[in-house]
């Protein structure tokens, strides 16, 4: 960077001190813009595929947290460190192809493959069971039985208008198809035209299962070719990354957290960039950190972490781990503010947990009726459903926030930083540092 550069960074960054020191005026508009070039650099860096989307193929979930332990420790604060753990994970490394009636169909765009399924390879015909045969119980067993080292084939879109109790009849008998190794067929194919979204898992179960997003009817898929390499790696090494800025007057903390880990690869082709989920949030935690060091230790009441979690994709495993290792004194934390999917924001922010912790959520609006951050603020009441969750069932005052408006990717492919708006990255950031300051 030329010295022009660095005068123009040191510049913003002093303005960015004063705006949140003061409290006397609207954030000012070079501010603003200048916070989002950086959310959208670090969005852009963290959902590349230098990084094979931040999950477990090529370990590109531990290249984005050396890529995180080195922003933190350029923010120069007063300790960094990476907390070790490790889980298993079940990935899809290299081939994945399916052909349906001898035609080639693109992974991750024309089909999934669902996470815990194991290896799979051959020609298979196919075995079509309507919805109403699985509904009839003189029918579906032996249409089952019929399908033996076959591939079924099932068509969801068949169960539009179907009542409760006949889904909920129909998710047994699929479970069954997906997990139970007695299953004759050799795999099960569901059909949908509804968005494609992904997820990992820890496990590999029963048959190889597929999800096919297609206008084709079932009957009309008459001949399979499928090729799935998975491998369950055991004890994988996975790390959460931890930055601390520490008070002149207090230890207890103030706590960021965001999970940097995302879906990874499925195959060669099928990438998960992770954009908004949660590049974002793992951005507004460097954003943050970047600028915490430039505030006087004298002048807050609170030390303050942030915390980069591994795992959350895998169901929360990072900060579950983090918690049951006593990372840090859970009991000193006085406020643990979650931040997962925050990459738009033209129509608000939500904030979970905010029935549990009124204080914190009337400065939250206290804040925004001042200098007029949100169209909208929403409150939810609990919700297990991102890394906050296991503090807050530890007696921590949690709150999760996400943002809300524009685009809808999530678990797919979409989910990119070239159509991710940050449309309001540098009025949470500003809001949030604002609170690391008020007493």
């Amino acid at each position: 960077m030329d010295r022009l550069k660095r005068k123009a960074v040191l510049f913003f960054w002093i303005l960015f001190v004063v705006s949140v020191s003061s409290y006397a005026q609207q954030p000012d508009s070079l501010l603003l813009d200048s916070l989002r070039v950086e959310g959208k650099v670090l969005v852009k860096t963290l959902s590349s595929d230098l990084f094979w989307g931040r999950g477990y193929v090529n370990r590109g979930d531990s290249i984005a947290a050396d890529y995180i332990l080195s922003e933190f420790d350029s923010a120069r604060l007063d300790t960094v460190y990476a907390h070790t753990y490790t889980h298993n994970v079940n990935v899809f490394p290299d081939t994945v192809e399916l052909a349906i009636n001898g035609q080639p169909l693109r992974a991750g765009v024309s089909f999934l493959v669902e996470p815990w399924s194991p290896s799979i390879k051959g020609d298979f015909e196919v075995q079509y069971i309507s919805i109403q045969d699985f509904l009839d119980d003189s029918v579906w067993g032996g249409k089952i039985r019929d399908a033996k080292d076959k591939a079924i084939v099932i068509d969801k879109k068949e169960m539009e208008g179907l009542d409760p109790e006949e889904i909920k009849k129909l998710k047994d008998i699929f479970d069954y198809l997906r997990f139970h190794e007695d299953n004759p067929a050799k795999l099960t194919i569901f059909l949908t035209d509804e968005k494609l979204t992904w997820s990992v898992s820890q496990k590999v179960m029963g048959k190889p299962t597929i999800v096919l997003k297609t206008n084709l009817t079932g009957d009309k898929l008459k001949k399979v070719s499928v090729h799935i390499n998975a491998e369950l790696i055991q004890n994988y090494e996975a790390r959460n990354i931890v930055s601390q800025f520490n008070s002149a007057k207090s230890d207890s903390l103030i706590v960021f957290t965001a999970h940097y880990d995302h879906l990874g690869m499925m195959g060669l082709d099928a990438f998960f960039p992770g954009a908004n989920d949660n590049a974002s949030g793992t951005s507004m935690l460097i954003s943050m950190a970047r600028r915490l060091g430039m505030i006087s230790r004298d002048s807050l009441d609170y030390s303050v972490a942030f915390i980069a979690f591994g795992g959350e994709e895998l169901g929360l495993v990072g900060s579950k781990n983090f918690v049951k290792d006593s990372v840090l004194d859970i009991g000193k934390i006085k406020l643990l503010v979650n931040l997962d999917i925050v990459g738009t924001g033209s129509e608000g922010i939500t904030i979970v947990n905010a029935n549990k912790n009124t204080e914190v959520v009337n400065l939250i609006t206290e804040l925004n009726d001042q200098y007029g951050y949100f169209d909208s603020i929403q409150m939810r009441g609990e919700a297990c459903n991102s890394d906050h969750c296991i503090f807050n069932k530890k007696g921590v005052p949690s709150i999760y926030i996400y943002t809300r408006g524009g685009v809808k990717a999530y678990h797919d492919v979409d989910d990119k930083a070239e159509t991710l708006t940050l449309d309001k990255y540098s009025e949470l950031v500003l809001m949030l540092m604002q609170l690391i300051e008020m007493p």
